[in-house]
């Protein structure tokens, strides 16, 4: 079998592997950062503040954050030289992971980015959307409902270009002439991925997204993360009622050391063939099972592109749920 080691990863000086290292110890510093920002704050007024005071600030903080704001919406802070000049970018190189274009792309063009796996934390998709960043490819990043009412991770998530994952930000983002990048599968995938040694790629067939490239007439970018599942196992309680509540299950992730950082794992991220598509307010449900077809068809190319750069023989496995 072929190497799977990304090039930029070969054939490295001492001092480049010492920049890599730092790099890496950057990503962990991030993950704490990004993940438990809202959790250290609420440590510390609980410790300087008398307890009633600290619980009452705590309850109306987080009844705070239930209240949806416009700029959830709409991108209003979103700083675009964070995707390109931040040290994230450090962080990027540091990782054995690479994107692969099937087909250059035109970042005067508007795309609705659709990649799979979402993997349990899309940690190698943020940094994904670092690698598009240099090609002038900014796409406002949907995530999850609950990422937005979580104390620091929101503002974190928004600075960055994130957006809730709504109709409403669609339009807003077709408005502004906005790219898009969509994870569909969600964190329920992991219960079919969370599998080692498995060769196979679950994804979970959504339409959503190709009903808002027919409304609007954007062109879909299939892509493929091997690897991606890799960097995480977990625990995940399957709890009907916290998904209906939060929208995802309950999970305790684990990876490198154990604990919440990702493991050192190749990524290969496959850019398919862009997938025009004609604006059609009036689309049917043919219309949707027909570009269904297309989309998942490129998915499955792009997979096809990996295992014979790689000599490797990754499948994809659709699952469709009710």
């Amino acid at each position: 079998m072929k190497d799977a080691l990304p090039n930029k990863h070969k054939d490295k000086k001492a001092e480049e592997w010492a920049l890599i290292h730092f790099g890496r110890f950057l990503l962990y510093v991030t993950i704490v950062w990004y993940e438990f920002t809202g959790a250290i704050l609420l440590t510390t007024l609980f410790i300087y503040f008398k307890f009633h005071y600290a619980l009452l600030a705590l309850i109306a903080i987080l009844l705070l954050y239930r209240i949806r704001l416009p700029f959830e919406y709409n991108g209003a802070l979103y700083l675009k030289w964070m995707r390109k000049n931040s040290w994230l970018r450090l962080v990027n190189n540091a990782e054995p992971w690479e994107t692969i274009f099937m087909e250059k792309l035109d970042a005067t063009e508007m795309y609705m980015i659709v990649g799979y796996p979402h993997g349990m934390l899309p940690i190698s998709w943020l940094l994904f959307l670092f690698d598009l960043a240099k090609h002038n490819i900014f796409p406002r990043a949907f995530v999850a409902d609950i990422v937005m009412r979580i104390p620091g991770c929101r503002e974190i998530t928004l600075l960055l270009g994130g957006v809730n994952a709504s109709w409403k930000s669609i339009k807003k983002a077709c408005e502004q002439g906005q790219s898009m990048f969509v994870l569909p599968g969600s964190i329920t995938e992991m219960k079919y991925n969370d599998k080692k040694a498995d060769k196979h790629i679950y994804v979970i067939k959504r339409k959503g997204f190709l009903k808002a490239s027919l409304q609007y007439g954007y062109t879909i970018v299939p892509v493929v993360g091997v690897g991606v599942t890799d960097l995480y196992s977990a625990l995940i309680i399957p709890s009907e009622w916290f998904k209906r509540l939060f929208g995802i299950y309950p999970f305790v992730p684990f990876g490198e050391y154990e604990v919440c950082f990702p493991r050192t794992v190749p990524i290969h991220n496959i850019i398919g063939k862009p997938i025009k598509v004609e604006k059609n307010v009036l689309y049917t449900e043919d219309d949707v099972t027909k570009l269904s077809d297309k989309y998942y068809s490129g998915l499955q190319d792009a997979l096809d592109h990996y295992n014979a750069l790689y000599s490797d023989d990754y499948e994809l496995k659709i699952v469709t749920e009710s």
